[in-house]
């Protein structure tokens, strides 16, 4: 269905019209369009309308507001046009003055009692008021200065005798005293701005009439109080050091910027009008002036404060700071090297010197450079504050001498070597848990191969307590040059900022230098102490338990060496190469000789239990031609290197470095020998039947003299000890060339020398044994327990000249079977090697 369409409404001239001509549905649509164009009117109307509506209506009110007021003014000037004649207003003027000699004149007294009263009471209360909220100085002195003059007024007026007036006579007393301690105390404060603490100086000058030579000699004086207040011995630390010279910079600061200039203007300002023209004075809520001030008297009112205003030249000034300078200066110092005596912290001791130097640096008073000179007081400091440090770095180093007691103590204690070192194959270190990175696992690993039992563990743990203390300390003395900066005062006049940096690098290199001495001192007196004991043991060098005391010392020794103090960025501070050199030499004998003493008697004994003058069982195993030798060692030579071996392996091998080796090479090489030639001293040779020779006999003869001469003695040779590999671990020790072996008198009474034998009484010896031994010798000696090739051939062939069973074609292939036999089982002696 169509939309009907509307009619023009402009073309009907009333409504009876729509609905005559047009239908019904038209005339809804017109209804429509009629209401949507109202709609749309009413919508611009208040679009143009409403923006200057509120600019019409607020207009509107001004218009009837001025209308209104416009209406009272000319009321109020009709009324004024007719009660202001001349008559009317010189009646009012003689009534005035009628009532003021008339009633007035008989209150006056009176009005003026009760309102000085009221003002002194009222200065009283505001007083305490300002006193007790800490408020300004001045205008609690200019109120004080109203309380007196009023007192004083009525106490010329006789009346005083009222209760009230006493007791405010008595409260102007305390407030008196309360307001100088107010003013002390303003004077005591270094964080003041100038202008507050010269109001306090003006106040002390009102209140006691001082001049600017009293003020200054007070101020000095208060902050001499406040110094030692400060610097009180109950309390002494480095916080009260630093406010005290805080103070002391402070009140050279307020001098040099008060005195004389800025206090003679402050007091000559004060005098130059009248008490009662101060504004703030006036404004005091206590007083109520603005009623009571007209009851005063006239010369109250017009008070003008007095000062002596005495002229004060800078040259008294500075006669006056400097003598009171060198007075606080010498009690600083004294209770600096007082505080410091209590202060063992190192770094604390530190911070005290930057902070005391750095507030001495940093003070821009010119009264300090130029007056007082800076440079003898601060060198003052700078000595004891080093000196302090320097004790304190001494006391640290000989804390060293608590890891010798310690030491000492676990030395002598009874212990199996290596009792509690666990085993590379226990089941405790297999089933160890590997978390962490197997952090536990692997220290337990290093430390069963390191042989570090419970006893070494805790001589290493005193040591890195210790040299930790050593390296903080290293490392604040160290930072000292570090922390000044060259620019921290570039900008300062008296170019102090570059001394302040050469004088830390000064101290720094002093104290490192004293530090380095104190940690050679200290090495060295425990190096005296382990040597007391080395020579203790080197005395009961027989006994069992020395080794293994001996044992621990040296592993204590290599961790001392090895593990010097050592700063992250500078590496060792002291070099330990020199340390208990001589006394590893030492404990490498009495381990060497520990550790062999089991084996050698071994030894000894299996020599002692041969048959020498019987044929050797093990020539049926001997090869070769035209005439069979040994292939292979004895089995008591084998025997005596493995219980050696055994002996070193349970000492841990650790302790076997090459130096250890070399040492325990000499010691049983040196045994062996005297053992053999104890055991074949003056025995004569007997003949055996060559192999495969049947029915011959046996021919014997007596060894002679001249046999014995070429072999001479079997005394022990002065051996060159050979160039040592760099030992393990940082062990780096050798015998030096041409060193004798110090060996203890105990077992050099033991080692006896061959004894002669009278011909007739010589014991035979068969040439198969002789030839066995040689082999033995030439392994034992030149393979195993090598020292020097040269040494060890001719040792040899003193025995091969005496006895002379082989040949050099037939010496020869011995060697050389012995040498081959020991490439086949060096690994099962690997220790020695």
């Amino acid at each position: 269905m169509a939309t009907p369409v509307p009619p023009d409404a402009k073309t009907l001239t009333n409504w009876e019209e729509a609905f005559e001509h047009y239908t019904i549905p038209q005339v809804r649509a017109l209804q429509k369009q009629i209401q949507n164009d109202l709609g749309v009117n009413g919508e611009k109307l208040r679009a143009l309308v409403g923006e200057s509506y509120r600019d019409l209506l607020h207009t509107a009110n001004k218009i009837i507001e001025m209308d209104d007021s416009m209406q009272k003014v000319e009321s109020n000037l009709a009324d004024a046009s007719r009660n202001c004649n001349y008559r009317l207003m010189e009646k009012k003027a003689r009534n005035v003055k009628l009532y003021q000699e008339r009633v007035m004149g008989r209150n006056r007294e009176k009005c003026m009692f009760v309102a000085q009263t009221a003002v002194l009471q009222g200065c009283s209360t505001e007083l305490s008021r300002l006193l007790h909220r800490n408020g300004p100085c001045l205008l609690a002195t200019r109120i004080f200065v109203v309380l007196r003059l009023v007192l004083k007024s009525l106490q010329e007026k006789g009346t005083t005798t009222f209760p009230i007036i006493a007791s405010l006579r008595d409260q102007m007393t305390c407030l008196r005293a309360s307001l100088l301690r107010h003013i002390d105390h303003k004077l005591w404060m270094t964080d003041l701005p100038t202008n507050t603490l010269v109001e306090g100086m003006c106040a002390l000058a009102l209140v006691k009439t001082s001049s600017p030579a009293d003020l200054l000699r007070h101020f000095l004086n208060m902050r001499s109080k406040a110094i030692s207040g400060t610097l009180d011995p109950s309390s002494l630390n480095s916080t009260a050091i630093h406010s005290a010279l805080k103070i002391f910079h402070s009140t050279l600061q307020y001098t040099e910027e008060i005195f004389p200039k800025k206090i003679s203007e402050a007091l000559q300002q004060l005098k130059s009008k009248p008490l009662f023209d101060d504004t703030e004075l006036r404004a005091a809520p206590g007083l109520n002036l603005e009623i009571n001030e007209q009851w005063l008297p006239e010369d109250i009112r017009g008070f003008v404060p007095w000062v002596r205003h005495d002229e004060l030249e800078r040259s008294k000034v500075n006669d006056f700071v400097r003598s009171w300078a060198n007075r606080e200066l010498d009690a600083l110092n004294e209770s600096v090297k007082q505080a410091l005596k209590d202060i063992k912290d190192i770094g604390f001791v530190v911070d005290l010197r930057k902070e005391i130097l750095d507030s001495w640096n940093g003070s821009k008073s010119k009264l300090l450079h130029v007056v007082i000179g800076s440079e003898e007081p601060r060198r003052k400091l700078r000595e004891q504050l080093n000196e302090r440090l320097v004790e304190l770095l001494n006391a640290n180093a000989d804390k060293l001498n608590r890891l010798g007691e310690k030491i000492e103590k676990l030395a002598i204690q009874p212990k199996e070597t290596n009792a509690d070192v666990t085993s590379l194959w226990s089941d405790a270190l297999l089933g160890m848990s590997l978390s962490n990175g197997a952090a536990l696992f692997r220290r337990t690993v290093k430390a069963t191969i390191a042989g570090h039992d419970t006893s070494v563990k805790s001589v290493i743990h005193e040591t890195r307590l210790w040299s930790k203390s050593i390296v903080q300390s290293f490392g604040l003395v160290k930072g000292i040059a570090k922390t000044e900066k060259l620019d921290e005062f570039d900008d300062d006049e008296f170019g102090l900022g570059s001394d302040n940096a050469q004088d830390a690098v000064e101290d720094s290199g002093r104290l490192l230098k004293a530090l380095r001495k104190s940690l050679e001192d200290a090495y060295k007196a425990l190096e005296g102490r382990l040597e007391a004991l080395v020579r203790e043991f080197e005395e009961k060098a027989t006994q069992e338990e020395v080794t293994t005391r001996a044992i621990f010392l040296l592993r204590s020794i290599r961790h001392l060496r090895q593990n010097p103090p050592r700063s992250a960025g500078s590496g060792e501070i002291i070099g330990l190469g020199w340390f208990a050199k001589s006394l590893i030499i030492r404990l490498q004998v009495l381990v060497s000789m520990g550790s062999s003493m089991q084996a050698l008697s071994l030894f000894r004994w299996a020599l002692r239990k041969r048959k020498w003058e019987k044929e050797c069982p093990s020539v049926p195993l001997w090869e070769g031609a035209p005439r069979p030798l040994p292939t292979q060692p004895s089995p008591d030579v084998f025997k005596f290197l493995h219980e050696l071996v055994l002996v070193m392996g349970k000492a841990g091998s650790d302790i076997w470095t090459p130096a250890t080796v070399q040492c325990l090479r000499r010691v049983v090489r040196d045994e062996v020998w005297v053992i053999v030639g104890q055991e074949i001293d003056g025995r004569k040779m007997k003949e055996s039947p060559k192999i495969g020779d049947t029915g011959a006999e046996n021919t014997e003869t007596c060894a002679s003299d001249n046999a014995a001469a070429q072999t001479g003695e079997y005394s022990k040779a002065e051996d060159k000890v050979d160039e040592q590999p760099k030992a393990e671990e940082g062990e780096n020790l050798a015998v030096a060339e041409g060193e004798a072996l110090t060996v203890p008198n105990e077992l050099k009474a033991e080692v006896k020398p061959p004894v002669s034998v009278a011909p007739a009484e010589c014991p035979a010896i068969s040439s198969s044994h002789v030839t066995q031994l040689l082999y033995d010798l030439t392994y034992i000696l030149k393979y195993a327990l090598p020292k020097d090739p040269a040494t060890s051939e001719d040792i040899v062939l003193q025995l091969q000249g005496r006895f002379g069973v082989l040949n050099d074609e037939e010496f020869q292939r011995i060697e050389a079977s012995a040498g081959e036999y020991w490439k086949k089982t060096s690994l099962l002696f690997s220790l020695l090697t």
